[in-house]
């Protein structure tokens, strides 16, 4: 078994060499077991350097070729596509060339993973992966949303709240299970709620009573649910509801003069900075993350960061997150001349951070010190208010004659 259907590899030699000893120390174990019942053993020590093997998992067509796998269970590395850069920059086109997933736009590492996984998987094979489940909803896993509906069925996915599943990362872990080009007709989400036992709670999933567990949240869903380019991660009825909504009445879509992204900087440690001071003269003290120090800027370049842990009830947000905000109230970039000139502070921070903005993946245009990647961004200094009466007893729990005010431009 050992010599002729596993088949281990890893980049981390000292990984294939631990394998390789305890594979080895079972065999050992199995022989004394059968000499000490009475048994003969003349089991010869396999070698098993051709099978485990020290040599990433995404250039193995000569020991995988393609739907040669009967399972594969893993843990592919997360790596953002601003790390590659760092790490692997010469690698980027390569794998832009050869996996779908990363044509184009932002990817991550484990993504390519997944793909390759389906191609050396054989027809009815399984897949097991812990990754990060960041290409559950996002926008950027559209495209392997896509492969996987294409490729196989989802037999479930258990999705953790503890951030911390992994101590070395700080993370929101799914674990997938799917099977490749199989006939399916039920898959299975599972939440599993609050931090810590981490192991108990798995033990449970296996048991007939999981429904009665308080931190276990589970239901079934048909296989359709995963087709391209939604997930629904919900119970079959609440699914048709949300159906239902896309059909009547008029999405909010249509009220607001557009929705973008915001800011994509690529270099969120050197703009983004802790707010730990100001001054009657619109000077901000900032905390830098690309070093830990405090630098003094001009508070006309800086804007306030709005995030979702911000927003308690009907009250103001109350954030010390900055950003730097090279930008003009047009949305255009200031030239490097009146940067210097009306904002010399910020100018020398972000000349000390030069080479890091550097790293940042090239595009024609682009100023060293913009902070986003085009060169004009949408005015977001005109902060656009839509007043939906009743919203309040939707999104709170303040009474329905409330009127909330939505301010989807903040900078």
């Amino acid at each position: 078994m050992l010599s002729e259907m596993l088949f281990g590899i890893d980049i981390d030699e000292r990984a294939v060499t631990w394998t390789i000893r305890l594979l080895l120390l079972a065999v050992w174990e199995a022989s004394v077991v059968d000499l000490q019942d009475g048994r003969q053993c003349a089991v010869a020590p396999p070698d098993l350097r051709a099978n485990i093997i020290c040599r990433s998992f995404l250039d193995v067509e000569d020991n995988l070729p393609h739907g040669c796998v009967d399972a594969i269970v893993g843990g592919p590395p997360f790596v953002r596509l601003r790390e590659l850069y760092r790490s692997q920059r010469e690698q980027i086109a390569a794998y832009r060339r050869q996996f779908q997933s990363a044509r184009r736009g932002q990817f991550d590492l484990y993504m390519l993973f997944i793909e390759k996984a389906l191609d050396v998987l054989a027809d009815g094979g399984y897949l097991g992966f812990s990754l990060s489940n960041s290409f559950i909803r996002t926008l950027g896993g559209n495209r392997m949303r896509r492969i996987i509906a294409q490729r196989s069925r989802i037999i479930e996915i258990v999705e953790f709240e503890d951030k911390e599943v992994y101590p070395e990362a700080v993370t929101q872990i799914a674990l997938l299970s799917l099977a490749k080009k199989a006939d399916l007709y039920r898959s299975r989400h599972v939440l599993v709620k609050s931090v810590g036992d981490i192991r108990a709670k798995l033990g449970r999933l296996s048991h007939a009573d999981v429904g009665s567990a308080p931190d276990l949240v589970m239901h079934d869903m048909p296989s359709h649910a995963f087709d391209w380019p939604d997930w629904h991660l919900l119970p079959h009825e609440d699914t048709a509801w949300l159906a239902h909504i896309r059909f009547v009445g008029r999405p909010l879509e249509q009220f607001l003069g557009g929705i973008g992204q915001g800011l994509n900087t690529g270099a969120d440690d050197v703009f983004l900075m802790w707010e730990v001071g100001r001054t009657f003269k619109q000077v901000v003290f900032g905390r830098s993350r690309v070093d830990g120090k405090t630098y003094r800027l001009e508070g006309n370049v800086t804007r306030t960061i709005i995030r979702g842990r911000h927003i308690r009830g009907y009250r103001a947000p109350d954030s010390r997150d900055l950003c730097i905000f090279p930008y003009d109230s047009d949305g255009r970039v200031l030239s490097e001349d009146n940067l210097r000139a009306d904002f010399p502070h910020a100018y020398q921070y972000l000349m000390q951070c030069r080479l890091r903005l550097a790293e940042r993946p090239a595009k024609d245009g682009l100023r060293w010190y913009a902070a986003s990647r085009d060169e004009a961004i949408p005015r977001c200094l005109s902060v656009c208010r839509l007043r939906i009466p009743f919203a309040a007893a939707i999104v709170g729990h303040g009474p329905p004659d409330q009127v909330a005010e939505l301010t989807p431009g903040f900078p």
